[in-house]
């Protein structure tokens, strides 16, 4: 008999949405629930076609997550992203987030949990 999954083991089906264009243009990825957010910024990356040369950060509830070395923000401190798993940012079906990539052009990215595979 398999042993049972865990939590780590879980994968997570999200479909990322840049906010703002018509027609949409959208993704939908299967990642790790337990992939750091630092690495699925990377992956945001190369899914969206962008390359990597400006600064981002997620965000959900008011709270960001980022590298807290590079941002001076004045209200809620950020959250360490490469100490943060998506899985404990988005718990269950249909929880959402923003990605934001390039704060000069400030494309946002809407990041939704659509199902957590076994």
């Amino acid at each position: 008999m398999p042993a049972a999954k865990t939590k780590s083991d879980l994968t997570y089906l999200i479909k990322v949405t840049l906010r703002g264009i018509e027609p949409p243009i959208w993704r939908r990825l299967r990642v790790p629930g337990s992939i750091r957010l630092v690495r699925l910024h990377e992956v945001l990356q190369i899914a969206m076609g962008w390359n990597n040369g400006h600064l981002h950060l997620f965000e959900k509830d008011g709270i960001s997550y980022c590298r807290p070395a590079v941002f001076d923000l004045d209200e809620v401190p950020p959250i360490d992203e490469s100490k943060t798993s998506l899985q404990n940012v988005l718990r269950e079906v249909g929880e959402q987030m923003v990605y934001q990539y390039d704060f000069g052009d400030n494309w946002e990215h809407e990041v939704v949990l659509e199902e957590i595979l076994v």
